[in-house]
């Protein structure tokens, strides 16, 4: 396929509603095609021109394999609590950016999370 023929087929497959993406197999003959056209020499202005696409999604379907941006995630279940039955010493409160603080009682938790900490 030419690349003004991929153009045309690019822009017949548009999606239609905001946020949906092109269909998986539109990004793979855009990736294969991009990859061709740079091993020509052709910048990334010249391949988004042709392809009518932005040189920020032509990158990005590059480097993420072309696939969509989401990810799937895993949710394990919650570890049972065993601090109220633990000596103080061994507690450990473990924040969000990694911070560990060792030796709380459970008012003080509280009165940090409260405090907004």
């Amino acid at each position: 396929m030419s690349v003004e023929e991929l153009a045309r087929y690019v822009r017949s497959q548009r999606p239609t509603v905001a946020r949906r993406g092109y269909p998986r197999d539109v990004r793979l003959l855009v990736c294969e095609t991009v990859r061709t056209r740079r091993a020509e020499g052709a910048s990334w202005q010249e391949v988004s021109n042709e392809l009518g696409l932005p040189v920020g999604t032509l990158k990005r379907w590059l480097t993420t394999g072309s696939t969509p941006g989401f990810l799937p995630v895993v949710v394990r279940e919650p570890a049972t609590a065993t601090w109220p039955n633990e000596p103080p010493a061994q507690r450990v409160l473990v924040l969000a950016n990694g911070v560990q603080v060792r030796g709380l009682t459970a008012g003080d938790v509280v009165a940090l999370a409260r405090a907004g900490a």
